[in-house]
């Protein structure tokens, strides 16, 4: 049942599909309204590049004029030693789809302009250039020869993944069988006593609403917003690596572990909740501290392409670890990226499971593993041997902090790198100097600080 919900993303190239409706929403249909504040909310996230006046012409050379899913006017141009994907002000607002009033155009356009926008915003923003130039291209390949074949690509892989249709979860409706999602619970219990106060009885199939609307949710974010954006950044990377490369191995692991995610973090939720009343029970911690979030991968590769100190020790090749090691996003964009053989350590066994058997069905053991552990208990020879530990903390308590922070000190080596989402404690002020940081988009938030550590 639940693999029929997410079973099919291990097909990479889904056809692009359209479903719209005929709701009526202040004199407009909803498939008009809906595409129109996405879009809206796109140009936010992904202002355009647009060319002042009416031109188009590059300024350090001729650019390259490109058709993107029937874009009009683009051009891609190198300048001031920065690419841009650049839309002439007029196209903005033109679209060369058929109008059959049902809605589609305004879909269609919609997705023509965010998908510019995603891409010019991925190579002005992120740290994707940097990597190309340095990990992918060879000596007779050249930037100006390849860019464009990434942004065709990305721009396909936006129009194909970004048309998927949601799917519905379909399944039996006992809320037994079908549970509901910590945050779920919290404002199904606030609106069923409100309910019950006015009203004088329960809301019995409230749970069971909430969490179907929350799994819908989560299914289609993996078609949107920074998602979206990594799909096509691996897509368009996997075609400059080329087959049979980790970056095409990356992307096709990715979607699995999408899927992954939204069973285990959303569909099948009880099995999470149980293992983290588990954990709570044997380790004393808070609850809070096993929360989940995912960093995006374009915000993972921007972070090491622009510290220095964390490009230069990935560059040697050092091993990393990574404490709090979820479903294994790190590790894997790390290891299939940049090469490093990786470790984690995740307390929560259903996580351990499910990123152990995404790298054994990808051949990653023994470069990639995961230990189901404490943090604070890693091994004195995983820790000594990492020349970058990554923390994410964010939601650690004080405790659990402190008995980490104490284990690496003891054992980790001079100059070792520390990524974490908390500034330095001020416990461990003389042994460790914070170097950067840096504010990168999360799952949970827009503008998330990663702080750079290192022992002295």
């Amino acid at each position: 049942m639940l693999r029929s919900l997410v079973g099919s993303e291990m097909c990479i190239r889904d056809r692009s599909t359209q479903s719209t409706g005929n709701i009526q929403t202040a004199g407009m249909p909803k498939s008009v309204l809906v595409p129109t504040l996405i879009l809206a909310l796109t140009l936010i996230h992904y202002p355009l590049v647009a060319a002042e006046g009416s031109s188009l012409e590059c300024v350090d050379d001729g650019g390259h004029e490109l058709e993107l899913s029937g874009a009009v006017m683009t051009r891609l141009c190198r300048d001031g030693g920065q690419w841009q994907l650049r839309m002439h002000r007029a196209a903005m607002g033109k679209c060369d789809a058929v109008d059959d009033f049902s809605g589609t155009r305004e879909a269609k356009c919609g997705a023509e302009l965010s998908g510019v926008s995603m891409i010019n915003a991925s190579l002005t923003q992120s740290g994707l250039v940097s990597l190309i130039q340095r990990r992918i291209l060879s000596a007779e390949k050249s930037m100006p020869d390849q860019v464009p074949r990434l942004v065709l690509a990305m721009a396909h892989s936006h129009a194909v993944d970004g048309g998927r249709e949601s799917r519905e979860l379909d399944g039996p409706d006992d809320p037994e069988v079908l549970p509901v999602s910590g945050r779920v619970e919290r404002r199904a219990a606030e609106r069923s006593a409100k309910y019950k106060a006015k009203f004088g009885e329960t809301l019995p199939t409230f749970f069971r609403q909430l969490h179907r609307q929350d799994v819908h949710s989560a299914s289609r974010a993996q078609f949107r917003g920074d998602t979206l954006q990594d799909r096509a950044m691996l897509t368009g990377l996997a075609v400059l690596a080329g087959k049979g490369t980790d970056l095409e191995k990356l992307r096709q692991l990715l979607a699995l572990l999408w899927s992954e995610e939204l069973e285990l973090e959303h569909v099948d939720y009880a099995t999470r909740r149980n293992a983290v009343d588990e954990a709570v029970r044997e380790s004393g911690y808070a609850k809070e501290s096993f929360g989940y979030g995912r960093t995006y991968y374009h915000s993972w590769i921007t972070l090491v392409e622009r510290t220095l100190a964390v490009r230069s020790a990935i560059d040697t090749g050092t091993h990393v670890l990574v404490l709090g090691s979820s479903l294994g996003w790190q590790a894997f964009y790390t290891h299939l990226t940049y090469g490093n053989s990786v470790t984690g350590y995740e307390m929560l066994e259903p996580r351990v499971k499910a990123a152990t058997r995404v790298a054994d069905q990808f051949g990653l053991n023994p470069k990639v593993q995961f230990i189901h552990g404490d943090a604070s208990s890693a091994s004195s020879e995983h820790v000594a041997e990492a020349g970058v530990i990554i923390m994410n903390d964010l939601l650690w308590d004080p405790q659990l902090l402190d008995k980490v922070y104490r284990n690496l000190l003891r054992f980790a080596a001079h100059d070792t790198l520390i990524v974490s989402n908390r500034v330095r404690p001020a416990s461990v002020a003389a042994r460790i100097t914070t170097l950067s940081t840096s504010t990168l988009r999360v799952s949970w938030k827009a503008d998330q600080r990663f702080y750079v550590h290192q022992i002295v």
